[in-house]
């Protein structure tokens, strides 16, 4: 017997599911491998009852004026990830010229925020994991807070 969490759990699937599709940054198959489906079990996620409002939301959200920023930094870091395995050629690559191998070294390392962890002497501040608030009271007065990022978690409830 099917319990009221199953569903959710589906549900939320299912949700998620055509949120990759709306985001269009990898293919249908691609979408798939990631939710750890078969591309027959991915088409039937797509006949759900609710998956073509979902599709229609996601992309309205997606397209949005106010998430052209989210948009550019999802579609630059997955063209960075892509991009991984050729710099890494090029670094071990005997014919390219020792410039061309620091440089490429150097843009493999941006792409790992190795430089920044290194100058932070491995700890997390500064970087997008923590959260700084300096407060200035004069006369060379500060008070400076400095706390991981909070992890919010959000549950929803389902009512019949």
């Amino acid at each position: 017997m099917s319990t009221p969490s199953q569903f959710l759990d589906l549900d939320d699937k299912v949700r998620n599911f055509a949120q990759q599709i709306a985001m269009e940054v990898d293919e249908f198959e691609g979408i798939c491998k990631a939710f750890d489906l078969s591309v027959e079990e991915g088409h039937e996620l797509t006949s759900h009852p609710n998956f073509k409002q979902y599709l229609a939301n996601a992309k309205s959200e997606w397209t949005a004026a106010h998430n052209a920023t989210t948009r550019a930094e999802i579609k630059a870091a997955i063209a960075a990830e892509n991009a991984i395995p050729e710099i890494y050629a090029h670094i071990h690559n005997r014919s390219a010229s020792d410039t061309s191998k620091i440089e490429a070294f150097k843009a493999l390392g941006k792409l790992g925020r190795v430089g920044e962890r290194l100058a932070n002497g491995g700890s997390n501040a500064g970087t997008a994991e923590t959260v700084k608030i300096v407060i200035n009271l004069g006369q060379d007065r500060k008070v400076e807070i400095e706390k991981p990022k909070p992890i919010i978690e959000l549950s929803a409830e389902h009512t019949s």
